[in-house]
């Protein structure tokens, strides 16, 4: 992710996570929700690279407890999904030429 991001991964290491996201999701509803429920499935979100660009991402997250239950952070994974995006958006062009 990190090059996907154009971050390097002593960027991202303890920084706060809702840096990455295009619209801040993680901050206002998607920290709380892992916190609460334990983990996060399959959300369509967008992160934001370094240089502002929009990457369209599958993304997953589970908080991690520690001994005591109190939570010692969140494990996170994203799967590239802009070229699918792309594609679902000229197929909706596409389809709404036809249309016409």
């Amino acid at each position: 992710m990190a090059g996907l991001l154009e971050y390097g991964e002593r960027d991202l290491i303890g920084s706060d996570i809702g840096m990455l996201f295009k619209a801040r999701e993680f901050a206002r509803g998607l920290a709380p929700e892992i916190e609460r429920n334990e983990s996060v499935r399959e959300n369509d979100l967008s992160y934001k690279s370094r240089s502002g660009k929009e990457v369209s991402v599958i993304f997953s997250a589970s908080a991690i407890r520690d001994k005591n239950g109190e939570l010692a952070g969140i494990v996170c994974v994203a799967a590239d999904i802009t070229v699918r995006k792309q594609a679902e958006t000229r197929l909706r062009q596409v389809m709404h030429s036809l249309k016409q």
